[in-house]
């Protein structure tokens, strides 16, 4: 195992540089973040109201279930997130 330096010099002076970039990138992120949660919204509105109706199941709840029963109808019964 390599032991670690000792001086915190040479990463600390890189330290203000990388804050500064990442503070600078928040509000782009923001924007991001924010158009992907009105699409998100959107979409399991459309796919999945019965799982949005259900008490504690947000967009995002929503579509995590989605994603991750992909093809649920291939299973045809009534436990499936869609509406008869």
């Amino acid at each position: 195992m390599t032991p670690r330096p000792t001086s915190s010099a040479p990463c600390g002076a890189a330290l203000p540089g990388l804050a500064r970039v990442l503070v600078e990138h928040c509000p782009e992120l923001t924007v991001q973040i924010d158009a992907l949660e009105v699409e998100i919204s959107d979409l399991t509105a459309r796919l999945a109201p019965a799982l949005l109706a259900s008490y504690g199941c947000g967009p995002l709840t929503a579509a995590k279930i989605l994603a991750e029963t992909a093809g649920i109808a291939r299973f045809g019964c009534a436990a499936t997130h869609r509406p008869p």
